[in-house]
């Protein structure tokens, strides 16, 4: 058994393997890595994505740190995707986690290749 194989088995005996081998190929982008998005990502990661894109253009702030997963005294002036996709892959070492620090805009759209994914979530 590989590690994420043993990571998911809880969630695998619940779900069955054909729903967990469904829900590890969805791909997620989250616009937003804040008080709400930040913990939407582990959240997804803890039930089984694997392919997860998070877009933000901030740095942690110790303002940051009551509220936001990867805000902390050691993250503070970090990039917000860098140090949260570091917290991910602490959970999912297998997880094809993309970091973009970007802001989205009308210029910018195109960039994003928004139909590859199965699902968006923004802010």
């Amino acid at each position: 058994m590989t590690i994420e194989q043993a990571i998911f088995r809880r969630a695998e005996l619940l779900l069955g393997d054909e729903a967990m081998s469904r829900i590890g190929e969805k791909r997620v982008i989250i616009f937003g890595v804040g008080g709400v998005g930040s913990w939407c990502a582990e959240s997804l990661v803890r039930s089984g994505i694997r392919k997860l894109t998070i877009v933000d253009s901030d740095r942690v702030c110790i303002t940051n740190i009551n509220r936001q997963l990867m805000a902390t005294t050691k993250t503070v002036g970090q990039v917000k995707v860098e140090a949260l996709k570091e917290r991910l892959l602490t959970i999912n070492p297998s997880a094809e986690i993309t970091a973009l620090q970007q802001i989205f805009t009308a210029e910018t759209a195109e960039s994003f290749q928004l139909d590859s994914y199965d699902y968006i979530i923004a802010r």
